[in-house]
């Protein structure tokens, strides 16, 4: 009888050990920090450095499957200014910027569902840049893998540089 009792005890165990391991939940990983210097290496957001980038003037859009763009959304970060896809960090002055929009009607936006994300941040009306997301899916994870800036690979794949996150820093002059 102790036996038997010994052995479900261990097979219990066992159980639990093996269960406690497994992943079975959603990982998500859809911001990119985004610090901008002019070519003085100036922060861009600083409200002293000459030609200073407005914050309310920043405008983000997705580009859609069928090529039509919409504003960002990304609407459920309370931090996020609302409807614009990115939230500000004051006191480093950097963006956080949203690869994917959460919250869309349109699927092929969702961080769990888009394999790469094309979108274009407008700093002034005659100002825009192109940011190109691909995603690293596997099981629940899903991150962001490379970044590309105007067309140049500005974040190495989520296999290269680990479980970092996705930082860039670039040159605005204006």
């Amino acid at each position: 009888m102790k036996a038997k009792i010994g052995i479900t005890v261990l097979a219990v165990i066992f159980t639990l050990a093996n269960n406690s391991c497994e992943y079975t939940g959603t990982r998500i990983d859809d911001k990119v920090i985004i610090k901008v210097v002019n070519s003085e290496g100036k922060n861009m957001f600083d409200s002293n450095t000459k030609n200073a980038i407005n914050i309310d003037s920043i405008k983000i859009y997705r580009r859609l499957a069928n090529g039509d763009t919409i504003a960002a959304e990304n609407n459920y970060d309370i931090e996020a200014n609302k409807g614009k896809g990115f939230s500000f960090w004051e006191q480093d002055k950097f963006l956080r910027f949203y690869a994917t929009d959460a919250t869309t009607k349109h699927i092929e936006l969702r961080i769990t569902e888009a394999s790469s994300i094309t979108s274009y941040i407008r700093w002034k009306h005659n100002d825009l840049d192109t940011i190109v997301t691909n995603i690293y899916h596997h099981g629940g994870l899903h991150f962001i893998d490379e970044v590309y800036y105007n067309g140049k690979l500005m974040i190495e794949g989520y296999k290269k540089r680990g479980s970092s996150y996705a930082a860039m820093t670039i040159v605005k002059d204006r």
